[in-house]
């Protein structure tokens, strides 16, 4: 029965929580909507959650290929032009 209880205790709170969150997006309070969401949650942390994660985010080649990219002249040169300075 005590069981139960607390069950139905933690429900309540994450409805109040819910509403709250909701209330608080509603107005614009976009980023406290967000924290109020986020602390209900809990970190899903295993034993297997790094490999996980790992295997989400392959490390590829970390060389950046240079081919094609300007020369610092030439970027140089391309930021005296007033096009440059133009943004739209």
């Amino acid at each position: 029965m005590l069981a139960k209880i607390n069950l139905l205790q933690i429900h309540y709170r994450h409805a109040q929580k819910d509403a709250m969150a909701q209330k608080q997006a509603r107005s614009g309070n976009l980023s406290k909507a967000n924290q109020t969401v986020c602390s209900v949650l809990k970190p899903a942390f295993g034993h297997d959650t790094l490999h996980k994660l790992q295997e989400k985010t392959p490390v590829g080649s970390v060389v950046f290929d240079k081919q094609f990219w300007p020369t610092t002249d030439a970027l140089d040169e391309m930021r005296r032009h007033d096009e440059c300075l133009n943004i739209q």
